[in-house]
Parts: C-alpha cells; sequence; structure tokens
C-alpha cells in the first residue's frame, strides 16, 4: 500500500490532536491488534534530528483507529515554518509500511 498525502497545520502553543482510520480498502479498517506506531516531523528530510516525534496510541484496534498527538508544549518549541512528517505502522511480523506522509504548516502563535 503507498502512503496516503496529507499535509496538517499545526498551531505553535496549541495542542495537535486527530485520529487516523488505517484501512485496508475505503470502509475496510484493519484491526491492529499487535500493531505500533511512529511518526516525526523534520525542518528539512535530510536533517539528523527530527523536529519532533508525535505520540501515537492505538485508541480502536477493531476499528483500525490511532491518536496521533502533540501536546501544546512540543508544538510551542515548533519554528513557525513548513516541515516534512511521515507515519509508519509496524505489523506484529515486523514489516514496516509508511502509511501517512506530507507537509505540517506550523503557523505562529502571538499568545505567549
Amino acid at each position: 500500500m503507498a502512503a496516503g498525502l496529507l499535509n496538517i497545520l499545526i498551531e505553535q502553543g496549541a495542542t495537535f490532536s486527530r485520529t487516523l482510520t488505517v484501512e485496508s480498502s475505503p470502509g475496510t479498517p484493519i484491526n491492529l491488534t499487535g500493531y505500533t506506531f511512529a511518526g516525526k516531523m523534520r525542518k528539512n528530510l535530510s536533517d539528523a534530528t527530527a523536529a519532533v516525534s508525535f505520540t501515537l496510541s492505538i485508541s480502536n484496534a477493531a476499528a483500525g483507529q490511532v491518536l496521533w498527538t502533540l501536546t501544546a508544549t512540543q508544538t510551542d518549541a515548533l519554528a513557525p515554518q513548513v516541515h516534512r512528517y511521515d507515519i509508519e505502522m509496524t505489523a506484529p511480523g515486523g514489516t514496516v509500511t509508511r502509511i501517512l506522509e506530507g507537509e505540517a504548516w506550523v503557523s505562529g502563535s502571538a499568545t505567549r
């Protein structure tokens, strides 16, 4: 399966939270029991250090749902600019699949 493309907006200083539904085909969720997820964001893909690591936790395994979050403290530390991100899923047998990627636009905050 090819990774989905989704550009996102992250507001500096605000909590970022989305629910992802992982499907094998439209309307058919994958049972995520035993799966793990990882995701990072970098200013440039060539950067050695990630700007931030997302927290990804399975919220409903049978429905294929994953909670994707950053705390307000994490978003506050991000530079207001365009970053690149991706999210990978590891199956119980060890197969790693990139499921989502795109640009993350961080908007600056005036309230500090």
